[in-house]
C-alpha cells in the first residue's frame, strides 16, 4: 500500500518537473524568436542606413567634382578679366603715344581696342555663341590684332617673354587649341597657377595616379616624388612630367609592369567591356559592370552580333583586341580586319591600310558589319572625310563602336591633362607611341627608324619639341559634336556609355563609348 502511494507521488513530482522543464523550455524559444526577429529588424534597418550613406558619399563626391569644375571655369574668367584689364591699360598708353605723334588720327588705337575686346570677349564656354563675320572680316580682325600686339610688345620696352595669360586668351575666339603655335608651347609649358597640372591638386592627383598604376607603383607613389616637391619646384610642366617618368622606371619592376599593362590589361579590359555591349539586356544589366548607359534613357538592347559576318578595327595597333572581338563574334581571320601602322603582332587577323592623315580605308564599298574606333577619331585631321570612309565601307544597319574623349578644343585644363597622358605614353614608349612621336602627321610612312623616340638616342629637348608638335595637331570633340557628325550621315545612336555607373569611377580623361547603327547611307558621295 506504502510502496502504491510512493509510485504515485514520484509520478506526480516526475509530471510536474517535466512540465515545468518544457515551461520553462517554451519560454526559452519565445525570447530566441523574439531576439531573432529584433536582430532581423536591426539588420535591416543598418542595411538600410548604408545604404543611405552610401548614397549620400556618392552625392557628395559629385557635387565636390562639380565644384572642382565650377572653380575651374571662376579662374578662367578671372584670367580673362585681368587679360582684358592689361590690354585695355596698354592700349591706352599706347593711344596717348600716338596722339603725341599723330594727332590727326585720335580714334584708330580706339578702334583696334575695340576689335581686340571683341576678340577677348568672345571666349565664352556657350557653344551657340557663333560670330557672323564674314571670313575676310575675321582676316581683317586677326591682321589689325596682330598689328596691335606688335605695337604693344613695343610699348613693354622689348621685354622677349610675354604673359602667357595674355598669349593664351589673345589667340582668338574661345581660345581654342591650334590657332597660334607659340600660345600653344607656352600652354603646355606654363607653370602659372591657372593653367598648371602640377599646381593644380586634382589633376595632379589624377595624372600620378594614372602613372603609378601603369608601373604598379601606387603604393610607393609618395616615397619616390616626395623630395621632388612637384607642385611648388618651379620647373616646367613637360620637364617635370620628363622627370617624373624617369623616377619611376627607377623603380624595380617597373618597366616589366609598363609592358604588361600595354600588351594585357589595356587590351583585356577594352574586350571585356565592348563585349558585355553584345550581352546587355534591359534584363540583365549588371552585365555592363563599372560602366553606365547614360543615354537614351531606355535600351533594352545595345548591339546583336547575330548578323555580324566581318569586322573591321579602324587602328588595330598590336591587334590584340581585334582578335579577340573577331573570336567572340566566331569569325575567320579573312572576315577580321585590322588597320595597322606598327609592328604586326597577331597572325588571328588580316591586316588592311589604314591612313588617317589621308582619311582612307583600304576596303571596297559596303565590306564590313561592324567598325571599332577606339580612341582614334580625336587623331583625325579630317573628320568628316574619314567619317565618310566609314559609311562607305560599312553596310546598311551595320555597328559603329567609338572610344574617345569627351572634351572641348580649348586651353583647358581637362584639354591639358589628356595631352599629357599622350606625352607620358610617347616618352615612356608605351604601345603605338614608341615611335609615333616621330612623325604624327604622316601615318603612313612610319617605319622601324622611328622608334628612336628614345632618351639614348635623342636629347629630352628633341623629345619634347616632338611631343609638343605631336599634341598640337589633337583635336578633340565633345559627344554633343560627334553625335551631331553621326546624324548627319546617317547613324542612329543605340547607347552612350561612360564610365560613372556608381559615381565613385573617376574618369578624369572623360571617356565614353559611342554605339551607333547606320540606318540611312545620307553622304551623296556614297548613296
Amino acid at each position: 500500500m506504502a510502496s502504491s502511494r510512493n509510485l504515485k507521488l514520484n509520478h506526480e513530482v516526475s509530471t510536474g518537473s517535466t512540465f515545468k522543464h518544457f515551461s520553462s523550455r517554451l519560454s526559452m524559444l519565445k525570447d530566441e524568436r523574439v531576439t531573432n526577429t529584433e536582430n532581423q529588424e536591426i539588420n535591416q534597418r543598418v542595411k538600410t542606413l548604408e545604404e543611405l550613406l552610401s548614397k549620400q558619399n556618392i552625392h557628395i563626391k559629385n557635387f565636390e567634382t562639380k565644384i572642382e569644375r565650377l572653380e575651374e571655369q571662376i579662374t578662367v574668367h578671372k584670367v580673362q578679366i585681368k587679360s582684358l584689364e592689361n590690354t585695355v591699360i596698354e592700349l591706352q598708353q599706347l593711344n596717348l603715344e600716338k596722339n603725341k605723334k599723330d594727332p590727326v588720327l585720335p580714334n584708330r588705337p580706339n578702334e583696334k581696342m575695340s576689335n581686340q575686346m571683341f576678340k577677348i570677349i568672345q571666349v565664352d564656354d556657350d557653344d551657340q555663341a557663333n560670330t557672323n563675320l564674314t571670313n575676310q572680316q575675321t582676316q581683317r580682325q586677326e591682321q589689325e590684332s596682330n598689328e596691335t600686339n606688335s605695337e604693344i610688345s613695343r610699348v613693354n620696352n622689348g621685354m622677349k617673354y610675354q604673359d602667357t595669360t595674355n598669349s593664351i586668351v589673345k589667340t582668338g575666339s574661345k581660345h581654342v587649341i591650334g590657332l597660334n603655335k607659340d600660345a600653344f608651347i607656352q600652354w603646355m609649358d606654363s607653370r602659372e597657377s591657372e593653367f598648371s597640372l602640377w599646381a593644380n591638386s586634382r589633376y595632379r592627383r589624377f595624372l600620378l595616379s594614372y602613372i603609378a598604376k601603369i608601373y604598379d607603383q601606387k603604393p610607393n607613389t609618395y616615397r619616390i616624388l616626395s623630395r621632388l616637391k612637384i607642385e611648388s619646384n618651379g620647373s616646367n610642366e613637360l620637364d617635370q612630367l620628363h622627370v617624373i617618368i624617369k623616377e619611376f622606371e627607377k623603380q624595380p619592376g617597373a618597366k616589366e609592369s609598363l609592358k604588361k599593362w600595354q600588351i594585357q590589361t589595356r587590351t583585356d579590359r577594352r574586350f571585356i567591356e565592348i563585349k558585355s555591349f553584345f550581352e546587355y539586356t534591359s534584363a540583365y544589366p549588371a552585365v555592363i559592370g563599372h560602366l553606365k548607359i547614360i543615354e537614351p534613357a531606355y535600351v533594352d538592347e545595345i548591339i546583336s552580333r547575330e548578323n555580324i559576318k566581318d569586322y573591321l578595327d579602324i587602328d588595330c595597333r598590336i591587334g590584340v583586341t581585334a582578335a579577340e572581338i573577331g573570336a567572340y563574334l566566331q569569325l575567320k581571320k579573312e572576315n577580321i580586319f585590322g588597320g595597322n601602322e606598327h609592328d604586326q603582332h597577331s597572325d588571328k587577323i588580316t591586316y588592311i591600310s589604314v591612313n588617317l592623315t589621308e582619311s582612307t580605308i583600304d576596303l571596297v564599298d559596303n565590306r564590313v558589319d561592324l567598325i571599332t574606333c577606339l580612341v582614334i577619331l580625336h587623331h583625325t585631321p579630317q573628320i568628316d572625310s574619314m567619317l565618310a570612309e566609314i559609311v562607305r565601307v560599312l553596310r546598311p544597319d551595320g555597328y559603329l563602336i567609338i572610344r574617345e574623349h569627351n572634351c572641348k578644343q580649348e586651353y583647358s585644363l581637362t584639354a591639358k591633362y589628356l595631352n599629357f597622358v599622350h606625352a607620358f605614353m610617347m616618352i615612356a614608349g608605351v604601345g603605338e607611341y614608341s615611335r609615333a612621336a616621330s612623325d604624327h602627321s604622316n601615318n603612313a610612312t612610319r617605319t622601324n627608324s622611328e622608334k628612336d623616340f628614345d632618351e639614348n638616342l635623342v636629347s629630352w629637348q628633341d623629345q619634347k619639341s616632338r611631343v609638343i608638335e605631336y599634341t598640337s595637331s589633337i583635336h578633340y570633340r565633345t559627344r554633343v559634336e560627334l553625335q551631331q557628325k553621326f546624324n548627319e550621315i546617317g547613324f542612329d545612336l543605340r547607347a552612350i556609355i561612360s564610365y560613372e555607373a556608381d559615381g565613385s569611377e573617376l574618369n578624369p580623361q572623360e571617356l565614353y563609348y559611342g554605339i551607333y547603327q547606320l540606318k540611312k547611307k545620307l553622304l551623296d558621295s556614297i548613296a
